[in-house]
C-alpha cells in the first residue's frame, strides 16, 4: 500500500497483482477508485463490514433493493439486511459490470483440465485471511468489467471486458469496510481477453479526491453518464461528437456546463434524478480533459 505519484496527501493506492488478490481497509466516506490499468480485466470485488464480519456486500440484496442487474450511479450496495454498504459514484468504463456469475474456482479450471490453475475464490480467501476476515461461505462477488449480460433467449452471453486501460468505477463507502480485490484468473478468451492483468485501486479520505483520470475526449466522460438535465449547445469541445449522435447513442438527454468555456475552466456536468443532493458531479477540464467524479461535499 503507497502512495503513488499523481495521488493527493493521505491518498492510498494499492496494486492488485495479475491473478492474485488484496484486501483493503477504507473507512465511511472513503472514495474507493478501481481501476483498470491495461483495459479489459475483470476484476472481482467484496465488501465486509470491518466492525461485524457477518455482514458483507450481498449481490443478491442489491439486486433486489434497486430492483436492477447493476446499480445505476448514485445508486446503493446493500448487505444482507439490505442496509447500504456502497454507493456507486462514478463510472468512466462504458458500464458494463456483472452481479450474476460467482467467483471462478478450482473445480471449473479442474473441468477444463487446469488443475492447480490460481482462481478468485482461492485469492478471496487469502486476501481476506490476510485481513483477520473468515467467513463461513464465499459471497458471490461484484464482477467489475465482466460483459457477460443476459441475452433474449435466457442465455448469459460472456464477451470481452469492455473496459479499456484508465477507466475506473468509484465507489463511496457508506461505513468503515474492507474492501477485497481479486484481478480474475481467467486467462482464456474471451473474458479478459485471453490474458490477465493487474487492477489498481485508490482509496481517498473523505473530502480528497484521487488524481483526475486522464481522457481523450469529453464523449467518453459523457457516455459514462446516461441522462444530464440540460444541454447548452453552443458551447463546444474539441473532439467532442454532435450532440444529437451523444444524445442517439448513448441515451444522453441533455448536460448543464456552468459559465463560458476557458483553458482549465471546470466544466461541471450534473446527473439526473432531480439533482439530488446525494448525487456525484462529474468535473471535466477542457484542453488536456480530465474527470474526476466526486461526491458534492468534497467538492470545494
Amino acid at each position: 500500500m503507497t502512495e503513488g505519484a499523481g495521488l493527493s496527501a493521505g491518498c492510498r493506492q494499492v496494486i492488485v497483482p495479475a491473478r492474485s488478490g488484496r484486501a483493503v481497509g477504507v473507512s465511511r466516506g472513503d472514495q474507493v477508485r478501481v481501476v483498470d490499468s491495461d483495459g479489459h480485466q475483470v476484476g472481482d470485488m467484496w465488501a465486509v463490514d470491518a466492525a461485524d464480519h457477518e455482514r458483507w456486500l450481498s449481490v443478491s440484496h442489491t439486486r433486489d433493493r434497486c430492483e436492477r442487474l447493476f446499480p445505476a450511479v448514485g445508486g446503493q450496495f446493500c448487505d444482507q439486511l439490505g442496509k447500504p454498504v456502497l454507493t456507486l459514484a462514478g463510472d468512466t468504463s462504458p458500464g458494463v459490470h456483472d452481479m450474476l456469475f460467482p467467483p471462478c474456482d478450482r473445480w471449473l479450471y479442474e473441468s477444463r483440465g487446469l488443475a492447480g490453475h490460481p482462481n478468485c475464490r482461492d485469492n478471496f480467501l487469502a486476501a481476506a485471511a490476510s485481513a483477520g476476515i473468515v467467513l463461513p461461505a464465499v459471497p458471490d462477488p461484484v464482477n467489475l468489467f465482466q460483459n457477460s449480460g443476459p441475452q433474449p433467449d435466457g442465455t448469459l452471453a460472456i464477451g470481452v471486458a469492455a473496459s479499456s486501460p484508465g477507466d475506473a468505477i468509484t465507489f463511496i463507502a457508506s461505513r468503515d469496510l474492507v474492501i477485497i480485490l481479486t484481478a480474475c484468473s481467467v486467462d482464456y478468451p474471451p473474458l479478459n481477453q485471453g490474458h490477465c492483468s493487474p487492477l489498481r485501486v485508490e482509496i481517498s479520505p473523505r473530502g480528497q479526491t484521487a488524481a483526475p483520470t486522464r481522457l481523450p475526449a469529453l464523449h467518453q466522460v459523457l457516455a459514462a453518464w446516461r441522462r444530464f438535465v440540460r444541454f447548452r449547445p453552443e458551447v463546444g469541445y474539441p473532439g467532442d461528437q454532435p450532440p444529437g449522435e451523444l444524445e442517439e447513442r448513448h441515451g444522453i438527454v441533455a448536460a448543464a456546463i456552468e459559465g463560458p468555456l476557458e483553458p482549465r475552466h471546470p466544466v461541471t456536468l450534473v446527473s439526473d434524478h432531480d439533482l439530488r443532493p446525494q448525487m456525484p458531479v462529474a468535473r471535466v477540464f477542457p484542453v488536456e480533459p480530465q474527470v474526476c467524479i466526486t461526491p458534492p461535499d468534497a467538492l470545494p
